[in-house]
């Protein structure tokens, strides 16, 4: 969709939603970033009841955008955080880790050496990771996790490519102890696929869990999505200011915003989405062109007054994935000419940032 007003320098620009999925893929030690987990794959049958409650959509963002700093009093500190394919037990960097149970008596060492024995094609594999933000890189790494029955889950990585500046290649091989204390593979996932075949998910959140638009087969077709949202957010506002002294601090985004989403119902992929209660007015109740597909929209929309001596421009970025596992950012920037006739030199800039979490259905 596009809509062009040469005579009010008007330009509405929407794209369709694009993410990318990234792979990363060891008995020494080693400090590593930790890549972000996002959450387990699946999709929903009915889009709008995917919380436990039965009346959202679930998850928060996933690929690059808006970062929201802070949410409103009230707002727990996870609410705008990715979902989280959870690990299997405590993460360990300590050869010596006992087990317990059927595992009592071994140890991560022993663990590890089982893995060797099953597959000893990842005998190159051999530093034990430990996340240290200070540490910048990437290799092939052995994730431990002490298991709270007593066992152990191991995921193998072996990274390839430029990995002094981010491994470019990665292969993931996963292992968990059986009741016997015995040493399973229990899947793989590879980073050069094209598309993640469903049997070959990453698990752990080593590494992040790839979308569902990424699945081999994957249906990408929009699902009806109309009605009203409460949205919860974390974020803030600046107002425009002209800079020195009387630059007012960020305010707080509300906890909740509004969220109504219209559909064409001749063509799901087309619609609008208005939000309410982020107090910006050129952004509260003002219904923009989305783009849909699968569960998900995107919305990007900007105006320029350009060559006008006195600029007077904004530019609005706002992603949503109902599924949760692409991006939920909203990001609003705008520059303006205060008082055009005394300085119309002087322009000042505001706007808003915020990351998103789950979309309650709203009851009117």
């Amino acid at each position: 969709m596009r809509r062009l007003e040469t005579g009010f320098s008007v330009v509405w620009l929407v794209a369709a939603a694009a993410a990318s999925a990234c792979g990363g893929s060891t008995t020494q030690l080693k400090d590593q970033n930790e890549h972000a987990a996002a959450g387990e794959a699946g999709a929903s049958a009915d889009p709008r009841d995917m919380s436990a409650g039965g009346e959202t959509a679930a998850g928060a963002a996933g690929d690059a955008g808006a970062s929201g700093n802070g949410g409103a009093a009230g707002t727990p500190d996870n609410a705008c955080q990715p979902r989280q394919d959870l690990p299997p037990g405590v993460a360990t960097a300590l050869l010596l880790q006992p087990g317990s149970g059927a595992c009592a008596g071994t140890t991560l060492a022993d663990a590890v050496a089982q893995v060797r024995a099953l597959r000893p094609d990842l005998s190159d594999v051999t530093e034990l990771y430990k996340s240290n933000p200070a540490v910048v890189g990437d290799g092939s790494y052995i994730y431990a996790f002490a298991e709270a029955g007593g066992g152990f889950a191991l995921a193998f990585k072996r990274g390839g490519g430029d990995c002094p500046a981010g491994c470019t290649v990665n292969d993931y091989w996963y292992f968990e102890t059986d009741a016997a204390c015995q040493i399973q593979a229990v899947g793989e996932t590879h980073s050069e696929e094209l598309c993640t075949p469903a049997d070959q998910q990453p698990r752990w959140g080593v590494p992040a869990t790839i979308a569902p638009r990424y699945i081999c087969g994957a249906d990408l077709s929009p699902v009806q999505l109309s009605g009203s949202y409460d949205l919860v957010t974390c974020g803030t506002a600046s107002a425009c200011s002209l800079g020195g002294d009387k630059v007012a601090p960020p305010r707080t985004l509300s906890s909740m915003l509004s969220l109504r989403i219209q559909q064409d119902p001749s063509d799901l992929s087309e619609g609008t989405v208005t939000l309410n209660g982020t107090g910006e007015p050129l952004l509260d109740a003002q219904p923009f062109p989305a783009t849909f597909d699968r569960q998900s929209f995107t919305v990007h929309a900007e105006y320029s007054n350009l060559p006008a001596v006195c600029p007077e421009s904004w530019q609005l970025d706002f992603r949503y994935d109902f599924e949760g596992f692409g991006a939920r950012t909203l990001t609003f920037v705008q520059t303006q000419t205060p008082d055009c006739a005394k300085a119309p030199g002087a322009n000042c800039k505001g706007g808003v940032s915020a990351t998103l979490g789950d979309a309650h259905v709203a009851h009117d």
